[in-house]
């Protein structure tokens, strides 16, 4: 039966590294290129990382992006992403599928959709300009639309809730975990002028898709934390998994383990 699991904790935690003690062989979408710092734990053939096929033309405009600037290289990652997680969701070999992050699938799911609303921009601005006007000229002086408007985004609400929905189908029967990091909570308290104020709370939240705690079955946060020597001994680093749900029962919430 599969499970889903939420991993969120800060850089450093061994989020990844958890991913990897799961049972099976697993399959890790290494979307933020940094699953191979934790592969060296585990035996070679007991994982495949795949990463974004990204062109270096993509690469280079990465450098000098802006907010309204024309998104590049989403649809395209988008699709070849749904295309590997098909086949993988199909293959026998695997049992784990591992989102490193499941953030960074998000703003392919979203980016991925203003850069369908940016083409079909520029295909009405292309299909009326004058003759005497090149391509080129409207496409550097059109004004982008830079984010999606609120009804706009049910569509990548949806590719994401299929993308969950569809490791759980019998027929397929995965495990998929969906590493996170972590931000801020904010919450509104006094400003002492009478009104109220977003103020940081001093604890943390999953920094992703706001719909992942719902969706999953686990939810478990990562910390470390430098264990300093004593009587000659070295110093280490001490790792630590918290649940904050639990499918199995109230019981196991806030239950602490320490590798």
């Amino acid at each position: 039966m599969s499970t889903i699991i939420a991993l969120r904790g800060p850089m450093g935690s061994a989020k990844s590294s958890f991913a990897l003690t799961l049972p099976g062989r697993k399959f890790i979408f290494d979307l933020e290129y940094g699953a191979k710092r934790a592969v060296w734990r585990v035996p070679a053939d007991s994982y495949t990382i795949w990463q974004p096929p990204l062109s270096k033309e993509v690469l280079a405009a990465s450098l000098e992006f802006r907010k309204g600037d024309r998104v590049r290289g989403k649809l395209e990652l988008r699709r070849a992403i749904n295309q590997k997680y098909l086949a993988v969701l199909q293959d026998p070999e695997y049992q784990t599928i591992v989102f490193d992050t499941a953030r960074e699938l998000w703003v392919i799911q979203h980016q991925s959709l203003l850069q369908e609303k940016q083409d079909d921009q520029i295909a009405k601005a292309l299909a009326s300009k004058p003759k005497s006007v090149t391509d080129e000229l409207v496409e550097q002086n059109l004004d982008w639309r830079t984010q999606l408007i609120p009804i706009e985004y049910a569509q990548p609400n949806g590719w994401m809730s299929n993308i969950i929905n569809l490791a759980k189908q019998p027929v397929f029967d995965k495990n998929l975990v969906l590493i996170n990091h972590e931000r801020d909570k904010y919450a509104l308290r006094p400003d002492g002028k009478g009104g109220l104020t977003e103020q940081p709370t001093g604890e943390k939240e999953l920094d992703g898709w706001n719909k992942t705690l719902d969706l999953a079955d686990w939810v478990l946060v990562t910390s470390s934390q430098l264990i300093f020597g004593v009587n000659g001994s070295k110093a280490h680093t001490e790792f630590k998994i918290r649940v904050e749900k639990s499918p199995v029962g109230a019981d196991l919430v806030g239950l602490e383990l320490t590798d």
